[in-house]
């Protein structure tokens, strides 16, 4: 084969073994009828100088080349019955293929040697044309590897050169001059030839090595976001299940009667707590975006309903700092629309916050309307505050993760700077855009708009059914935190459940084949059994002994990662909550399964279903 490139590093020196493999491939991949016209014309020709020759002559060439044929079919056979193995010994089958060619070549020779000269100028004539047609082909055939052809040209045309050297006058001369242009030129052929296709399998090969190094890539960051999914996963819960003992306990607390420096000690605890579970949803929200794993609905959702209670979230707030919030909903804003309730509301909450944040005085204003007509209408949400306002040459920074307008800001409100970036991630992924205007000292309007599509009132989902209303008896909570445990058992107690706690799902399976409850409360990463394979249980021992009456298992997680409620529900739950729950929420929940003895949840909370 052709000498392989001089550089010497194990990449380059594999690639030319691989190229040198496909070469050969290709040299024994032609078959069928292209194999065997040459033997077949060398009958021919054979049966035609049977008389000159006599049977010794023709039976030694038909030998010759009936050995090599035979010799050549099997190689060709064993490199084909032993791929993909034998493309490494490529070299061995090339020139094994060689010899043969060799010999197929010289019992064209000797045909041409014994032929010439005759006195029949159309069996001359023949007897040329048959040979140069030999040569020709083997451009077609051995192209693959130029040395197998030089040596088939060499063993047909030297015996045919010197037997015309041997030829007296010109005429013998002008023919070995012409025979040397045409082998010249047939050489030239082949290796142009060559060069063409050893590119083209060259370029093949480094084509699949690409692809084969781009699948790899992908394997490894597949790999790279499964880590970080189950990075994400237990810092979540690792980070909301003490959270949710800190706002449970401080819940519980404030709900009890205090003396006033107590009571306000407690709400600025409570409100501590709060910026930093803000914090942490933000952080993760950030890493779910940057990982892939947040995603969006398209579901009917109530629209006004959805925009007013975001906004609403925030009375208490700009209450305390004298300011006026307002609520603008155009008349003509319909109440359904097709989106994700709970990341509209997220958008919203982000954009009020900071408008109440970033003013001291005056009024943040909410407004939502529909712009535009037909195809292109838009839902328009505009958030407009009276506050510090943004120098132009920094708006474009706001929505970059950890950025706000300056340090100073930073120093003055706090906060991670992650909200607007977020904020405007999501809305990109609902198909929407957001903008900014502002002057300092002169307020802000933050500007979204999103794609409308209708929806009727009637596809709204209603509210959970009261499935097992009536049942009473107590609720099991399950879950491996002592401390999430006792928050648990007292915010069920001030709730008016009767409680039972146990700290493992075995401990739990137990618990319910002795007795009745009305619910479960179940923590999703346990030791041992975990929550979804107590689900599954539960389930399954409902089906086996034809019990109708399933028992409503809530799930209690501090994983918040996209798709928790559908892995959830898949289990055999019925509904999923996220610590750190406050008092309110759980009530509503529980509420809306067992009905009975349920406290409403505080304005503007919301569950955290991400």
């Amino acid at each position: 084969m052709s000498a392989p490139a001089a550089a010497s590093d194990p990449g380059t020196i594999e690639r030319e073994r691989r190229l040198e493999g496909e070469l050969v491939r290709a040299l024994f991949g032609l078959g069928g009828i292209t194999n065997y016209i040459p033997p077949i014309a060398l009958a021919a020709m054979l049966a035609l100088y049977w008389t000159e020759f006599g049977p010794w002559v023709v039976g030694g060439i038909a030998g010759l080349y009936a050995v090599a044929q035979v010799g050549l079919d099997a190689l060709r056979a064993d490199f084909r019955r032993k791929l993909p193995d034998a493309l490494d010994r490529a070299g061995t089958y090339a020139r094994i293929y060689l010899g043969l060619s060799v010999a197929t070549g010289a019992a064209w020779g000797a045909l041409g040697w014994f032929a010439m000269p005759v006195e029949d100028t159309a069996r001359t004539v023949l007897t040329l044309l048959t040979l140069t047609v030999m040569c020709s082909s083997s451009v077609i055939t051995r192209c693959y590897y130029p040395a197998a052809h030089y040596a088939f040209l060499s063993a047909v045309g030297v015996p045919m050169v010197a037997r015309f050297l041997l030829m007296p006058g010109w005429i013998p001369l002008v023919t070995v001059l012409f025979t040397l242009l045409y082998v010249a030129a047939l050489s030239q052929w082949v290796r142009t030839l060559h060069t063409t296709y050893r590119n083209e399998i060259g370029v093949r090969l480094d084509n699949q090595a690409l692809v084969d190094r781009l699948r790899a890539a992908v394997e490894q960051a597949d790999a790279a976001n499964r880590a970080k999914t189950e990075f994400l996963t237990n810092i979540s819960h690792e980070l909301r299940t003490p959270m949710n003992g800190i706002i449970g306990a401080i819940d519980l607390l404030r709900e009890r009667k205090q003396a006033t420096e107590d009571a306000r000690l407690l709400e600025v605890a409570l409100d501590s707590a709060g910026l930093l579970m803000g914090v942490i949803d933000e952080v993760l929200d950030l890493a779910k975006i940057e990982s892939g794993r947040l995603t969006v609905e398209r579901r009917p959702m109530a629209l006004r309903s959805t925009v007013e209670g975001a906004a609403r979230g925030f009375l208490a707030q700009a209450a305390r700092k004298d300011l006026t919030l307002a609520i603008d909903l155009d008349p003509d804003l319909p109440e359904a629309a097709q989106g994700d309730a709970l990341r509209l509301r997220q958008v919203i909450a982000n954009l009020v916050g900071n408008a109440v944040k970033f003013t001291d005085s005056g009024r943040v204003e909410v407004r939502a309307r529909l712009v535009g007509a037909g195809a292109a209408r838009r839902v328009e949400i505009a958030v407009i505050d009276s506050g510090i306002g943004i120098a132009a040459e920094t708006q474009a920074r706001l929505f970059r993760p950890f950025e706000q307008a300056d340090n100073s800001t930073t120093r003055r409100y706090g906060g991670s700077g992650l909200g607007l970036a977020i904020s405007k991630r999501l809305v990109e992924m609902m198909g929407g855009e957001i903008a900014v205007e502002s002057k300092p000292g002169a307020g802000s309007t933050f500007t979204v708009l999103l794609p409308f599509e209708p929806a009727a009132t009637a596809d709204l989902t209603p509210a959970p059914e009261a499935s097992a209303a009536g049942l009473g008896g107590a609720v099991l909570v399950v879950d491996d935190s002592a401390v999430n445990r006792q928050v648990a058992a007292l915010q069920l107690t001030r709730l008016g459940y009767q409680v039972e706690t146990v700290a493992d799902a075995e401990q739990g399976l137990t618990r319910m084949a002795g007795r009745r409850f009305a619910l479960v409360l179940l923590d999703l990463q346990m030791p041992g059994m975990d929550g979804y394979a107590m689900a599954r249980a539960v389930r399954a021992r409902e089906s086996e002994t034809g019990d109708r009456r399933r028992i409503p298992i809530v799930a209690l997680t501090g994983n918040v990662l996209s798709g928790e409620r559908e892995r959830c529900l898949a289990a055999g739950m019925d509904d999923y909550l996220t610590k750190p729950v406050r008092l309110g929420t759980l009530g509503t929940t529980i509420a809306s399964w067992i009905g009975t003895g349920a406290a409403p949840a505080a304005p503007g909370e919301a569950r955290r279903d991400s």
